[in-house]
């Protein structure tokens, strides 16, 4: 098996980075009117998915060398569909499990029904039916009183930031995923 780069490549500069904007999540928690409680912050500080998360430094554009460095394994294969990567001479594809081992977070297969087990309550409280974009998510925190609620907009904020990833805004921007909306009327506050 051949590797898709060849070594002439391992000492070029690159940039790769990811739509995760951790630096606009702490700025919007910054600017918030009233601001950010100490429960608050201390349940996004101390959760196991995002605690580590709120130990980086507070920078714009967050490399990823560590995906860089297993492209550079990437191996030469018929299927172009699929990601295999030799590492110690030993293939692996890359998963949600080596997602979750890079990015840190607790990644696990969706329960079978969880379309049916999520409820949607708190996101038809504070949003008209229809798509929800993240701009609208970013509004209506932006006006919450510190409580439960405001708690819950605030990972649903985070969660379209990080995991969502959204850059466009007005009618081009993409929709909050549904999982991520069912996900934080789930929340155990």
């Amino acid at each position: 098996m051949s590797m898709y780069f060849p070594p002439t490549e391992y000492t070029k500069k690159i940039k790769v980075s990811t739509r995760c904007f951790i630096t606009e999540f702490m700025e919007t928690m910054d600017e918030l009117n009233p601001p950010v409680t100490r429960v608050e912050k201390s349940w996004f500080e101390n959760h196991t998915q995002f605690k580590h998360i709120f130990h980086m430094p507070k920078d714009g554009n967050h490399k990823v060398m560590e995906m860089w460095i297993l492209l550079l394994r990437t191996e030469d294969i018929e299927k172009k569909n699929k990601a295999w990567f030799a590492v110690n001479d030993y293939p692996i594809r890359y998963s949600i499990r080596e997602y979750a081992l890079i990015s840190g977070l607790d990644c696990q297969n969706y329960p079978s029904n969880y379309k049916e087990s999520r409820s949607m309550t708190f996101v038809r409280k504070y949003f008209e039916n229809g798509i929800i974009r993240h701009q609208y998510v970013k509004a209506k925190l932006q006006e919450m009183e510190a409580s439960r609620d405001r708690l819950k907009m605030m990972v649903l904020y985070f969660l379209s930031n990080i995991i969502n990833g959204q850059r466009k805004t007005g009618k081009d921007a993409p929709f909050v995923e549904p999982f991520l909306l069912r996900a934080v009327g789930d929340l155990n506050l």
